[in-house]
């Protein structure tokens, strides 16, 4: 491909503008909405098509005639996106609009005829899979293989239900980018493989992915903590997941947290999936107390790893299964953790540990709000191999407050094995003004710490302090209201 120079004038200086292959754009990493607008202003007739067709497609054609072929595809799928984009009737639920069965029946038919006749076969079908707010999906079955069509539709009524849609990865620009670069940079195969992709710039139309139609194909879930720091985070928090596969790239941003120094990133997800394993065993029966069985023993200074301590567990045979396979998870850690502190990089790992596996929770920001989103209860927490490694699952006593105010027993802990009782008054007397009305938390201090007669003095006392005695007066004030209207 040719390359081409420009002169721009921009912010009182003179900058060079060189054309490139969109692909080389964001190879490394998705580029904004800005600046794909701006990019596809300066080169209106760059090539839009990325990608290549499935193999089966193109198999029996002659080489000579293959970029012919993918370009015929490429432009038909283009078409038939602009063919399908309008849309009819109002969402209810989402502000944006609905489909036309009519419109995609004419143009199913449409694009069948075309790819029978640009490919030379006739074992082709399409139906209607689904819609979002930015795009139609569509089941392309050629042959033995299945594929999604994603059609992109007028993003005017996306705009309608949230206007920071564009910020948040979604429409046309953004998700063909994310598509090729979430499969190709470290997914695992946790998103729907791309084969050719149409980018769009924002105000553009025709835009369009084919990827791989997931039905059967089977990925293990990925833990909590090994998720936190993977190459992207999804902000949408999606349901488009099937057998934990991503088939809906919208709403995926690049993930700031991604490690990207190497010997960090392969000792770090070691750990993350060591401790994403044991927290996934907790949820089965009887886990918890072998955990907390363990983790006495080893508090009172046995050595739970010592070969012979199998033998003098008093546990039942059930339980002493579980607690082989947590003390074998404990070996391994341990055996880890060594390696590094003699390499000088364990202080790193453990500091990268702390931030992800400290609590219950993991965050992300929007293009507008901090998201939290409550992962795990606390007893599952895989605190015998935490705290090997020294990582606290204890919050800043604060920000457990703050989160157990927002969702209640999906984090709760009990204060009294993990605070003392001084540091649990010195919060509430710093706080009292700003929980005293958080019925919640005020029964879990009174009834799980006994502490109903500090609690009481602290009540007393904020009765008779002068922000008391004025809220205790503009009650009385809207009593009276209220009585003298009645």
């Amino acid at each position: 491909m040719a390359t081409f120079v420009i002169y721009m004038f921009y912010a009182g200086m003179f900058v060079i503008a060189k054309q490139k292959n969109l692909l080389h754009l964001f190879k490394k990493k998705s580029i904004s909405a800005e600046k794909l607008d701006n990019y596809l202003q300066q080169f209106p007739k760059t090539g839009r098509n990325i990608g290549a067709l499935p193999y089966d497609w193109i198999k029996s054609v002659n080489p000579e005639n293959r970029a012919l072929v993918t370009k015929q595809v490429q432009d038909t799928f283009t078409s038939f996106s602009r063919e399908t984009a309008p849309t009819k009737g109002k969402s209810k639920i989402f502000g944006w609009e609905d489909v036309d069965p009519e419109l995609f029946a004419a143009a199913h038919k449409k694009l069948v005829d075309s790819l029978k006749r640009i490919l030379k076969r006739d074992d082709i079908s399409v139906s209607y899979a689904g819609s979002g707010a930015v795009k139609n999906c569509h089941r392309l079955d050629v042959g033995d293989y299945s594929y999604a069509l994603s059609a992109f539709r007028d993003e005017n009524a996306a705009k309608k239900g949230f206007e920071d849609y564009y910020l948040r990865a979604h429409g046309r620009g953004n998700e063909p980018q994310n598509a090729l670069t979430a499969y190709r940079q470290g997914s695992h195969g946790r998103f729907a493989k791309p084969f050719t992709v149409r980018i769009s710039a924002q105000n553009d139309d025709g835009g369009y992915i084919l990827s791989k139609f997931i039905d059967t194909q089977k990925k293990a879930p990925i833990g909590k903590i090994q998720e936190s720091r993977g190459r992207f985070i999804n902000v949408d928090r999606s349901e488009d997941t099937i057998n934990n596969i991503h088939t809906d790239i919208g709403g995926c941003l690049w993930n700031p947290r991604f490690i990207k120094k190497k010997k960090y990133k392969n000792a770090w997800e070691y750990f993350a999936r060591m401790l994403d394993l044991h927290s996934a065993r907790l949820e089965k029966p009887r886990a918890i107390d072998v955990q907390a069985y363990l983790l006495e023993q080893k508090r009172k200074g046995v050595d739970i790893l010592a070969p012979d301590f199998v033998n003098h567990m008093q546990l039942k045979k059930s339980d002493k299964a579980i607690a082989i396979k947590f003390l074998n998870s404990l070996r391994k850690v341990n055996l880890q953790k060594e390696k590094l502190l003699l390499s000088g990089d364990f202080k790193m790992i453990k500091k990268l540990l702390s931030e992800d596996a400290s609590f219950v929770y993991s965050s992300h920001k929007s293009s507008s709000e901090e998201v939290i989103d409550v992962v795990r209860k606390f007893e599952t927490y895989p605190a015998l191999l935490a705290e090997e490694l020294g990582i606290s699952p204890v919050p800043v006593l604060e920000n457990w407050a703050e989160l157990y105010k927002k969702y209640g027993s999906s984090c709760d802990i009990n204060l009294k094995n993990n605070y003392t009782k001084k540091d649990i008054l010195e919060f509430v007397k710093k706080n009292y003004i700003n929980i005293r009305n958080d019925e919640s938390l005020m029964a879990k201090l009174k009834f799980e710490l006994k502490l109903g007669k500090e609690l009481a003095k602290l009540e007393k006392d904020y009765a008779q302090s002068d922000l008391g005695k004025a809220e205790t007066g503009w009650d009385a004030f809207y009593d009276f209201m209220n009585r003298a209207n009645k």
